[in-house]
């Protein structure tokens, strides 16, 4: 059993002392632990694992006792829209010298042995916008053990205001191993039932919930015409990817089910409601882009509204956006494209992805035109959803 709130009051901790010696932007940091959400819990080297999310969204990675990895939505590097790379635009207050001075003095507040050796880093400047480059950079350090891939540590730098938007320790020699098992002593506590391992096992749906969620689904890619593989029965549930878990902010509507099946596509639906269905990984990503993802995502749309009975005025106050930069119809790219709908800004002025309310997603495939996953996250979206279920049934 993992106390959350404790495991929230360590994590503000950890933020806290990682904010004080890396200097992030002000409005990614957290002022209590109120401002934290833990958004996944566990990973297979610790239960205690976790990434926690401050007011702006930026993700804080916790693994082996630190930080493990920080991101400002204000990364130019992790920009997804096109439209967007003009805010990242300016004039530098830094060198590149400066920055690199910058970046090796905060990986070495963040080493936790005196005995780090002084690796040589490499830089990469972002590209040009207008015709000027855009003043963010790339400090990227050698693996300090044989554990440390090809990249041990790297930190991106805003040279417009010094700030520090990503730190990136893939090197086990940034862990602090005793720390880590402090945090396990101090919010885990392991089942005194007898058991194979210490892992907290998912609880499990029984057939009988897995059946009807099957039902439930099929009926959803029906009306959304989503092809559906023809194994996908309860004799193909791959039971051990299947389980029950709550969901915030839903979990008021009680455990979400999450079905997977041996071909490798799942659904999650909420109190009979699916919100999520994704086709797997595709084998072949890329070939002949055929669809513009603009047409797609009109497509879906009409098709919420004319088959599902969504309301225009529930999908009106969101509008897609591609999460890479799509390639141009008549070439050969990336068939695979997750579109975004999120809340449009009520006025010109730049505002955040992180601070705009998502409302769906879809994956479509681009060169047959087929959307292959979608997620609903807006509660009012989920509502509409449900409305729609149950008057179908």
């Amino acid at each position: 059993m993992i106390d959350t709130n404790l495991l929230l009051a360590v994590a503000f901790s950890m933020v806290t002392n990682f904010t004080s010696v890396v200097p992030v932007p002000e409005s990614d940091i957290p002022k209590s632990p109120q401002d934290l959400r833990i958004y996944r819990l566990g990973t297979v080297n610790s239960p205690v694992d976790a990434m926690v999310a401050g007011p702006t969204g930026a993700p804080y990675w916790l693994m082996g006792g630190v930080v493990q990895y920080f991101n400002s939505p204000q990364n130019y590097f992790r920009e997804q829209s096109p439209e967007r790379i003009g805010n990242y635009a300016g004039s530098p207050t830094l060198t590149s010298n400066q920055v690199v001075q910058v970046a090796s003095d905060t990986l070495k507040r963040l080493a936790k042995s005196s005995s780090m050796p002084n690796l040589a880093p490499r830089v990469a400047q972002a590209g040009v916008y207008k015709g000027k480059r855009v003043p963010f950079y790339r400090v990227e350090w050698p693996p300090v053990t044989r554990q440390g891939g090809t990249v041990g540590a790297e930190i991106d730098v805003d040279a417009r205001s010094g700030k520090i938007v990503l730190v990136h320790l893939l090197d086990v020699a940034f862990l602090d191993p005793a720390a880590a098992r402090r945090i396990r002593d101090q919010v885990y506590t392991a089942d005194s039932s007898p058991k194979r391992n210490s892992w907290p096992v998912a609880p499990r749906p029984t057939p009988d919930q897995v059946s009807r969620a099957i039902t439930n689904w099929l009926m959803l890619c029906a009306r959304l015409q989503i092809p559906t593989e023809p194994n996908v029965g309860l004799s193909d549930v791959n039971w051990n990817e299947t389980s029950l878990a709550r969901l915030m902010p839903y979990s008021s509507a009680g455990p979400a089910c999450f079905v997977r099946f041996t071909n490798g596509v799942g659904f999650l639906s909420l109190d009979g409601t699916v919100i999520l269905h994704t086709s797997g990984r595709m084998q072949d990503r890329k070939g002949r882009v055929v669809n513009n993802w603009r047409d797609l995502s009109k497509k879906l749309e009409r098709t919420l509204v004319e088959r599902l009975a969504f309301r225009p005025e529930e999908l009106a106050p969101f509008s897609p956006e591609p999460e890479a930069v799509p390639p141009a119809v008549g070439t050969e790219g990336t068939r695979a494209l997750w579109v975004k709908w999120r809340e449009t800004p009520l006025s010109r002025n730049y505002l955040p992805t992180s601070e705009r309310k998502p409302g769906f997603a879809a994956e479509f495939d681009l060169e047959t035109g087929q959307m292959r996953s979608i997620k609903f996250d807006d509660p009012s979206l989920i509502g509409a959803l449900r409305r729609a279920h149950s008057e179908r049934r």
